[in-house]
């Protein structure tokens, strides 16, 4: 995970939220008017803060890997809540099914827009784990199950990318010249927040940079 900005509002949501909100009201049953977060003017602009990234994993949202626009308070809690700019985001869609309606005002999720989840997430190569006494990132990182074999499909990726990285380090660090500049230029370029797992490659690299 890492820490996210949120950009300004879509016009389409901006214009329309408070009318959406009160719609779906007064007519909790209409799919239609339930689902108009989906317009793909505000998933677009989601998929942009978000670097094209699942908010919760970092694996990059595309054909093969879905992204779902995520509540991050689920609506099934906060009806009021369902086209509040603020309480949206993207997850894959592994990640939002095991989120699911989770809702502890005791034990909430970890929020990238609010917390530094950067401090509170730890990496453990292709493993996440959480700080020691942060109950939240415990919570987070057992409810999406990013911490055992559940996830095999998310590992396996995360080690592939990990054997990239592993190949342009040993690139960086045993050559000269040009093939040096591009290699080191490499590991910094999959070190920014944009880059799928970025979080787990700076736990690696450290400061070999």
């Amino acid at each position: 995970m890492r820490n996210l900005a949120k950009l300004e509002c879509p016009s389409v949501l901006a214009t329309n939220w408070r009318t959406w909100t009160r719609d779906c009201l007064d007519d909790p049953d209409s799919d239609h008017k339930k689902t108009k977060y989906r317009h793909e003017d505000i998933k677009r602009c989601l998929l942009q803060e978000t670097s094209n990234k699942c908010v919760y994993c970092e694996s990059k949202i595309g054909d093969t890997l879905p992204g779902d626009i995520e509540h991050m308070v689920p609506t099934s809690e906060r009806p009021v809540g369902r086209f509040f700019w603020r309480n949206l985001t993207i997850a894959c869609a592994e990640c939002n099914r095991r989120k699911r309606a989770y809702y502890d005002k005791e034990m909430m999720f970890l929020n990238p827009y609010v917390d530094d989840v950067e401090s509170f997430v730890i990496h453990q190569g292709p493993i996440v784990s959480w700080a020691p006494g942060n109950d939240r990132a415990e919570v987070t990182v057992k409810k999406l199950q990013l911490h055992d074999k559940s996830r095999m499909e998310l590992i396996a990726r995360k080690i592939e990318h990990l054997e990239h990285l592993n190949d342009t380090i040993h690139r960086r660090d045993s050559s000269v010249g040009i093939t040096h500049e591009l290699a080191k230029a490499k590991v910094e370029d999959m070190c920014k927040p944009d880059e799928k797992y970025s979080a787990m490659v700076i736990s690696v690299v450290g400061n070999a940079l």
